[in-house]
C-alpha cells in the first residue's frame, strides 16, 4: 500500500513539471549561445538550452 502511494504521488508531482523548451537565457548568436553553454561550470545551462537560431 505504501509503494502504491507513493508511486502515486511521483506521477502526479511528474505531471505538474515543466517539460520541453525552457531557455535560461537570451543569446543575439548562434555562437554566443554555443560558448555559454561550454564555458557554463554547473552545467545547468548545457542541461536546460539547446542553441538553435531564429527565422
Amino acid at each position: 500500500m505504501k509503494h502504491l502511494v507513493l508511486h502515486s504521488l511521483i506521477w502526479i508531482l511528474w505531471l505538474y513539471t515543466p517539460k520541453g523548451g525552457e531557455a535560461l537565457g537570451t543569446y543575439n548568436t548562434l555562437e554566443e549561445c554555443r560558448n555559454a553553454k561550454a564555458y557554463d561550470p554547473s552545467g545547468l545551462i548545457h542541461w536546460k538550452t539547446v542553441c538553435r537560431e531564429n527565422k
